[in-house]
């Protein structure tokens, strides 16, 4: 993936927050250009891999592989250039993930995972911060010798990638159904009609 000038602010936020001079463009062979362009991609893959970020969601449909697996399903999948983690298969039949392929007996699968950004516009600005933190922390590590600005950055990053998980959690509610809300509504049905049929019961036996 090509992070080049697109992911310059967050490096340069990251540096300031180190006190670090700011750069021109991550194409220098400075150390501070060098080192941004070498932990970008961990961070943010790293923190992506955390949650099922609304953000960084996409939905496809992909085809089948020409080879076959040699048993077990009828067809092979294979994950998007962007893909870091999956969220869901939406099949009704059995399907195992290898790697970076799902297997599955359906013609073309339907997949929702988490990407890599091409830029980082596309994310959220709460979760956006919390990878321009972990950034500066990371490269507070190399970069200064300041072990309780280090510790402070991390302690930073870790409130702020809760505090996305929890506007996360706030905004719109889950596609998938709420089965504890069932299984509480069907027990309560459940009792419901044993108090029933006992009080009837004693009514009959009074009778």
């Amino acid at each position: 993936m090509d992070w080049s000038q697109t992911w310059l602010s967050v490096a340069n936020t990251a540096l300031v927050r180190i006190n670090k001079q700011p750069l021109q463009t991550l194409d220098d062979v400075s150390s501070s250009a060098l080192l941004c362009n070498q932990m970008i991609p961990g961070c943010v893959m790293n923190i992506l891999n955390l949650n099922d970020w609304h953000s960084a969601r996409k939905r496809v449909l992909l085809a089948p592989l020409m080879d076959k697996p040699p048993f077990g399903f009828s067809h092979s999948f294979q994950m998007p250039s962007d893909f870091v983690r999956l969220v869901e298969v939406c099949s009704k039949l059995p399907w195992k993930r290898e790697g970076n392929t799902v297997l599955s007996d359906e013609d073309t699968l339907p997949v929702i995972y988490i990407a890599y950004p091409s830029a980082p516009t596309e994310l959220d600005p709460l979760l956006l911060d919390a990878i321009t933190t972990q950034l500066a922390a990371q490269l507070a590590v190399s970069l200064t010798a300041d072990s309780s600005l280090v510790s402070l950055l991390y302690q930073e990053a870790e409130i702020k990638i809760q505090k996305a998980k929890l506007q996360e959690d706030a905004g719109e509610p889950d596609e998938r159904p709420d089965f504890r809300s069932w299984t509480k509504a069907f027990n309560y049905e459940a009792n419901t009609a044993s108090e029933l049929e006992l009080l009837r019961e004693m009514q009959r036996g009074r009778s």
